[in-house]
């Protein structure tokens, strides 16, 4: 207490007439370094020690008479200021000590300089004086200590209030420690957790970690930044981030250790999204150059297939013809896939019904999947529309469906379902690709066989499966994953091995109707001896067109490249009428001799083809070309679309 006597110097000789024979002892009490103070049986300062002289001058009080025969109680009962209240709480246990009513007195008071903030303890016990009771008052100074304990209870309130799991052990892996942040991560609670070892945290799987980690403890050395795996009370894995770090005690030794956990779930998942989503576009890129190989190859043999037919065939003939077109289609669809994969290939997109959509899926898997295999189908009321292609979004949902049905060889339970939801910035925030705003949600749900945790981040790859050879083409979830990403969406699973397998495919709502006229039925229409320049490098395509053509009454003349097909434009302007052109060609390719075209004839009616769909429309329209053909196309496409171009209105 800044203004109490107890800092108040006095020379050692300073005794009272009631204390003779003191001198003797004043050794002894210089002799401690707390500041000490012999009080008759009226609280006046008898004595006092160098300890506590020192303090007053150290405090510049005004001289040393101030503490001969000085009242203490009273100067105690009288202090004015901030410690006021703690100086008369001292005069009271004084008087209490003297008085025979308590055996000692002990209090801790702030007595701050004007330099720094100090704390004393005053331990105050009877001293027999002759007749009359005396009392001792000492005073130590633990302004060390309390800052140390302040700093602890910073430390302590630090730690309980860190979003991280903050964690003291024991070197055999006890738990000494569990902070409010270790409660929320892993759902047990101090009083479940302290005293227990840490692995029972561990997956079985990761057992054999802690042993390293308590070893490495032990010889002093620190693991930072350990990317594991843990389990919660509940069950879930969870994926987490550890620093575990040795704790000394005053000589040195390694008594213990402090882990700092941190869940990085959701970081992992979306570092796991974001390389699926390169490895995607790398392997996207090479599936979709050898696609266009694959329709260059599957051009002319589809052609062929349907001039043959134009000729009288026996029955074999016939059956072996259909059947060489019933692969050549087969092969075009697998194609498609994966241009679909590759490149996010999109379809006309009009307004969806979910509703007849689930039922569609529905019907399929009524009519073809086993009967073990019950079939559920729910659907939210006034669920949202979506824009999209329907014949797209429901490969995707019976791709979905056929892997659960393969997931459940000996019968189950399919679940189906739609529903709205929408997303907020934390759900948008968790997944790759997702937006802020309103979804419809298609689920697809089995209880089979389950994903292994290895094959989870693989199963969106292209041509990677885990059914048998002759089961799978490994092209169902990757196109799917491309067809859901077309359109804007996303896709979330959920798999445990035994236990079956959760799909989730949000796709944006529509919020405006958009109608696509449908295409209608043609015959195949002919030519009336109009000139067509065929531009195409593949020697089977070129000549296999330009037999079909002049079946139906063109009259074709072939380029085998961007430019000779100019130089024959430069002989035929005016005779040639249309030019069919191939975008992926060497020395001179498609969009470089249109511009040239062009150039030649702004007005002429040009037809761009390619083996890759979205590429190839992007191409043209920048070109300003309006009719483009994919390959492979059919007699009837590429007949219609000839039709469609000379007879345009330009």
């Amino acid at each position: 207490m800044a203004d109490a006597p107890t800092a108040v110097p006095a020379t050692p000789n300073a005794v009272g007439s009631a204390f003779e024979g003191m001198g003797s002892h004043i050794a002894i009490l210089n002799a401690i370094p707390a500041h000490v103070a012999v009080l008759d049986h009226m609280g006046m300062i008898l004595v006092v020690n160098e300890a506590w002289r020192r303090f007053g001058t150290a405090n510049s009080l005004q001289s040393e008479d101030f503490l001969t025969g000085h009242d203490y109680l009273a100067v105690c009962e009288g202090a004015t200021g901030e410690n006021a209240d703690d100086a008369a709480e001292v005069a009271v246990g004084i008087r209490a000590v003297l008085d025979g009513r308590l055996s000692e007195f002990d209090i801790e008071y702030p007595c701050h300089s004007p330099t720094e903030e100090r704390w004393f303890r005053l331990l105050v016990a009877p001293l027999q004086l002759g007749e009359h009771q005396g009392a001792v008052a000492m005073h130590v100074d633990v302004t060390i200590r309390r800052r140390a304990e302040v700093e602890a209870h910073r430390l302590a309130s630090i730690v309980e209030s860190s979003e991280d799991a903050i964690i003291g052990k024991t070197l055999d892996g006890r738990v000494t420690s569990w902070n409010r942040g270790a409660e929320r991560m892993f759902g047990y609670t101090a009083a479940e957790m302290i005293g227990t070892s840490i692995t029972r945290l561990f997956p079985v799987t990761r057992l054999a970690e802690e042993a390293d980690i308590l070893d490495r403890l032990r010889h002093g050395d620190s693991t930072e930044h350990f990317e594991t795996s843990r389990v919660r009370k509940d069950g879930r894995p969870i994926e987490a981030s550890l620093t575990v770090s040795p704790m000394r005690d005053s000589t040195g030794a390694v008594v213990g250790a402090s882990t700092v956990a941190r869940d990085i779930s959701d970081r992992k998942r979306l570092e796991r999204q974001l390389l699926q989503a390169q490895r995607l576009e790398g392997i996207g890129t090479l599936a979709g150059g050898i696609a266009h190989d694959v329709n260059n190859a599957l051009s002319p043999i589809m052609l062929a297939v349907d001039l043959l037919r134009m000729s009288p065939q026996d029955a074999s003939s016939r059956e072996l013809l259909d059947a060489i077109d019933s692969n050549a289609q087969h092969s075009a669809d697998l194609v498609r896939q994966i241009l679909t994969f590759a490149r996010g290939v999109e379809g006309d997109r009009i307004d969806v019904n979910v509703n007849r959509l689930v039922s569609d899926v529905e019907r399929t898997a009524l009519g073809t999947f086993p009967k073990e295999i019950e079939v559920r189908t729910s659907v939210a009321d006034n669920v949202w529309r979506v824009g999209g292609d329907p014949t797209q979004l429901q490969q995707v949902l019976v791709n979905l469906c056929f892997n659960a049905r393969d997931a459940m060889p000996t019968g189950g339970t399919l679940i189906i379902s739609a529903d709205n939801v929408t997303l907020d910035t934390n759900d948008a925030g968790r997944y790759l690709g997702a937006k802020v705003g309103p979804y419809v949600r298609l689920h697809v749900e089995d209880n089979g066989t389950g994903i292994l945790p290895d094959d989870l981040e693989r199963i969106f790859d292209l041509f990677f499966t885990t059914k048998t050879v002759g089961k799978g083409t490994g092209l169902g979830l990757s196109t799917s994953l491309a067809i859901v990403k077309s359109h804007g969406g996303f896709v979330r699973v959920d798999s445990e091995p035994g236990h079956g397998t959760k799909f989730d495919v949000y796709l944006p709502a529509r919020t405006s109707v958009v109608h696509v006229a449908q295409d209608r039925a043609v015959e195949r229409p002919h030519g009336h001896g109009e000139l067509v320049l065929v531009v195409e490098d593949e020697p089977s395509i070129r000549q296999i067109t330009q037999k079909t053509l002049e079946a139906f009454g063109y009259r074709v003349i072939v380029a085998t490249d961007g430019a000779q097909a100019l130089a024959i434009y430069e002989q035929h302007p005016d005779e040639i009428a249309l030019v069919l052109i191939d975008m992926m060609m060497p020395v001179m390719d498609g969009p470089t001799a249109i511009l040239a075209l062009r150039t030649l004839n702004p007005t002429l009616r040009i037809i761009a083809a390619s083996g890759l769909v979205r590429s190839g429309h992007d191409a043209t329209a920048s070109l300003g070309v309006r009719y483009f053909l994919a390959k492979p196309y059919s007699v009837d496409a590429l007949l219609a679309m000839l039709r469609a171009c000379l007879d345009d209105v330009l």
